[in-house]
C-alpha cells in the first residue's frame, strides 16, 4: 500500500517541476544513456527522471501495468531499478553542486608542484 500511494505521489509531483529544467539523467553522455532504468537511449527502458527539489532530489515516474507482480502490487524489480538509477543520479548531481558547478562542465584540473606539496586549483 505505501509503494502505491507513494508512486502517485511521485506522478502528482511532475506538476510541481518545471520541466523545461534537465533532469540528471539528461546530462549523462550517450555511451552511458542506454540504461534500462535510466538510460534516455533506451526506447524499451523506464527513463527515469530525477530532478533537484530545493535540497531534496525527486525522481519522476510512473509504473505502466505490467510492472505489477501480483494485482496491486509493483514488481520489486521495478522498484530497484528506480532506487538503483536515481541513487547514482543524486549522488553525481550532488557531487557537481558540492563543487559548486553545473552538471555540464568539466573539472578544473589542479596544478601541483609535487616538490613543496602545493596544489592550485
Amino acid at each position: 500500500m505505501f509503494f502505491k500511494l507513494f508512486c502517485q505521489s511521485i506522478v502528482l509531483s511532475e506538476y510541481f517541476f518545471n520541466m523545461t529544467q534537465k533532469s540528471f539523467q539528461d546530462y549523462y553522455p550517450d555511451h552511458l544513456s542506454h540504461c534500462y532504468g535510466c538510460g534516455r537511449l533506451n526506447e524499451f527502458g523506464l527513463q527515469i527522471k530525477s530532478y533537484w527539489d530545493g535540497e531534496e532530489s525527486v525522481c519522476t515516474i510512473q509504473p505502466k501495468p505490467y510492472h505489477i507482480a501480483i494485482p496491486g502490487h509493483v514488481y520489486g524489480g521495478f522498484i530497484a531499478s528506480i532506487i538503483d538509477c536515481h541513487c547514482i543520479g543524486m549522488a553525481a548531481a550532488a557531487t557537481y553542486r558540492a563543487e559548486e558547478r553545473e552538471m555540464d562542465t568539466e573539472l578544473k584540473k589542479a596544478k601541483s608542484d609535487l616538490r613543496s606539496g602545493i596544489c592550485q586549483v
